[in-house]
């Protein structure tokens, strides 16, 4: 496979002084749509946001922006979650869909997370710190977005974003 041993001629020093060689070279590729997906959709967002602002600023903007925190997930999405979970220890096609699909589910969640987040510095002084704070370390890092992953998926039952929103809901 080429892109195997492309990524093994590129990166096999690296995982050797890791100790991860063969579990990294075993599952990147079989990620890699998925990886590709999720910087599509964040890109797309992100352009999205800054377009908005550049549209702010310049007083060309017609129609309202919704909040992070307001985003909600439609309910089937946890029990595709559950799908693409299942399809994703299974061999062959049907585990490469899942676990691309799991990733991709994944990243829907971490917005939500980040949308639980945002409603919970709301009312904080130093929000845009805080929050700023938040992105920066999610990129640089990259396992905080599994833990806003995790508040996004835990959100649908303990209603986070009510809890911390204003009195007339968020």
């Amino acid at each position: 496979m080429l892109f195997r041993s492309l990524i093994d001629d590129r990166l096999g020093d690296v995982f050797r002084e890791v100790g991860l060689r063969t579990a990294a070279l075993n599952s990147l590729p079989v990620a890699m749509p998925a990886v590709m997906a999720m910087w599509w959709i964040a890109l797309t967002v992100g352009n999205a946001a800054l377009a908005h602002a550049l549209l702010r600023r310049s007083g060309r903007n017609f129609r309202p922006w919704p909040t992070l925190a307001d985003l909600e997930l439609p309910q089937w999405l946890m029990a595709a979650l559950a799908i693409a979970l299942f399809g994703g220890v299974m061999p062959g096609v049907a585990g490469f869909v899942g676990v691309n699909l799991t990733l991709i589910f994944v990243l829907a969640y971490t917005l939500a997370g980040l949308g639980v987040a945002h409603a919970a510095t709301r009312r904080w002084p130093a929000r845009s710190a805080a929050l700023t704070a938040l992105y920066v370390f999610m990129f640089i890092f990259g396992w905080p977005a599994l833990i806003l992953a995790l508040i996004g998926l835990a959100e649908p039952w303990l209603n986070l974003r009510r809890r911390f929103g204003d009195a007339n809901g968020i």
